[in-house]
């Protein structure tokens, strides 16, 4: 009941636009995309410590694009244009890139399974999947049938969400076999696995503004697809 305006304990000057923020190893991190379009420097992963509100580390990065991050077990991954950088946590230095041919594309990469999920492009949208074995710094591609606008990891598969298409698809990290699962949605984008369900954002037009809650059985043994009816 309170309001949030009441409730901020503090604010962190981050200049270069940051986004994506990301709880892992005892820090928040964001990316700050923008420069040097919006001042002096380059672009830069910031670390900030949420017992003190300050900014511990700022890591130069190569590049703008896709403007994302996420967490492995032992590290954060920057999303580029062509590459996926690896930051240690324990040194907020850069270990390795492994080159990738980027969807040049905002969206959130993915971990599960062990692996770094992110998205690729032969026609300049997200129509490839990347998985990344961290331990080899191998990458395999998985076409997708259409273009991803968003991707998580959660009950055993990589779930895809296809704009264009009005669906979500379950992806077998395995195999990189696919599967539509829901279909009919208006303009399905960010996606997010948690508490036993998928969560889905849809970005279509006025009335049609919706936040979607897809709920699939357990062990996704339902054979039909989901309708917009049936998505609360």
């Amino acid at each position: 009941a309170t309001p949030v305006a009441e409730r901020l304990e503090a604010e962190i000057a981050v200049p270069g636009s940051p986004d994506w923020p990301l709880a892992a190893f005892g820090s928040i991190w964001v990316i700050a995309p923008d420069l040097p379009l919006r001042g002096e420097g380059e672009p830069h992963l910031v670390r900030i410590d949420p017992a003190t509100n300050e900014v511990v580390a700022t890591i130069p990065v190569p590049d703008r694009l896709c403007q994302a991050i996420v967490a492995s077990a032992d590290a954060i991954w920057v999303c580029g244009a062509d590459a996926f950088t690896r930051v240690d946590p324990a040194t907020n230095e850069i270990t390795d890139t492994v080159p990738i041919k980027g969807a040049q594309a905002f969206y959130r990469p993915a971990f599960g399974d062990g692996m770094v999920w992110a998205l690729g492009s032969t026609k300049m949208q997200g129509d490839t999947v990347i998985r990344l074995d961290p331990t080899t710094m191998k990458t395999t591609s998985f076409p997708v049938p259409g273009s991803v606008g968003g991707l998580a990891y959660g009950f055993d598969a990589l779930w895809l969400a296809m704009p264009a298409e009005g669906t979500v698809v379950r992806l077998d990290p395995a195999t990189g076999e696919t599967k539509v699962l829901a279909s009919g949605l208006v303009s399905p984008r960010t996606i997010a696995a948690g508490s036993g369900s998928l969560w889905v954002s849809l970005h279509g037009g006025g009335e049609d503004q919706a936040f979607a809650r897809a709920v699939f059985e357990a062990y996704w043994g339902r054979d039909e697809d989901i309708s917009q009816d049936a998505v609360l």
